[in-house]
């Protein structure tokens, strides 16, 4: 059976879906007429954290068509604020930004952090509210379209003093992405995010249903800033994403980073 084609778009306008609606998109990835991003972030989308807030890019920035690709500018002067209506709640933010960071460094938190966190959004009736601040620097972004892969380079400018960690975020609707795949079998993805060792097997996420499955490979850096790859799935009433990201994390004062990597699709075939 011939595999219906991926197809990868931009459009700067796009808003996006869920708690994350507003904020910029890297890629769309679609197969067919489908979209199939939903509410994540694409692929290619930059976000810089600090310890009790994560600052992105707002939707609506303009981008270049060059030679074989498409570059897009990525302001960093919007951050996520948990709130009641229109107020915010700055204490719940913090905690909602640490429970987030102390899962990431210990997986096997991740059941309690994640449960944590659904609580209190539920408690609270708390909403994203999506606050514009002073520019914290630019994230230039080329991507080049290589068959049935997307090549992304990136130029990370800090605009303070030095650079945060800088994460880059690949992600695609989790209600098509439902299985990972490695060392030849299907496994299932951590809900929430867990580090792919380096030396490990590549790891897929996969749509069974379509037959696709997409990777992250070739991932360099330069500059003195150490990469970890994660890998995660989260599908709940607010949050509907699949993906891998890219954390990279100064070892000094840094005030540009670059990096390129690949993502890649493939048939589950081709896997087996």
């Amino acid at each position: 059976m011939r595999l219906r084609e991926i197809r990868f778009l931009s459009d700067s306008q796009y808003p996006g879906e869920g708690k994350s609606a507003g904020l910029a998109r890297g890629m769309l990835v679609f197969l067919g007429e489908r979209n199939l991003t939903r509410e994540g972030m694409g692929l290619g989308s930059p976000a810089f954290k600090y310890p009790t807030a994560t600052v992105f890019a707002r939707a609506g920035f303009p981008e270049t068509r060059a030679d074989q690709g498409i570059i897009k500018e990525f302001p960093m002067d919007t951050r996520i604020s948990w709130g009641k209506q229109d107020m915010d709640v700055p204490l719940l933010t913090c905690a909602l930004e640490i429970v987030t960071s102390m899962y990431k460094k210990a997986p096997w938190l991740q059941p309690y952090c994640l449960g944590l966190g659904q609580k209190l959004l539920s408690r609270f009736s708390l909403q994203p509210h999506l606050r514009p601040i002073p520019s914290r620097g630019e994230t230039t972004i080329k991507y080049q379209q290589q068959g049935h892969a997307l090549e992304i380079e990136c130029v990370i400018t800090a605009r303070q003093q030095k650079l945060p960690q800088v994460c880059l975020l690949n992600e695609l609707g989790a209600d098509f992405f439902s299985r990972g795949w490695r060392g030849g079998q299907f496994i299932l993805p951590p809900s929430g995010w867990e580090q792919v060792p380096a030396m490990m097997d590549p790891t897929w996420l996969c749509d069974p249903d379509s037959g696709w499955a997409f990777s992250i490979s070739g991932l360099e850096v330069e500059g003195e800033a150490k990469a970890r790859l994660y890998w995660g799935r989260e599908e709940a009433p607010n949050l509907c994403w699949a993906g891998f990201i890219i954390e990279l994390t100064p070892y000094r004062p840094l005030q540009v980073v670059k990096c390129r990597y690949k993502v890649e699709f493939t048939c589950l075939t081709s896997l087996s």
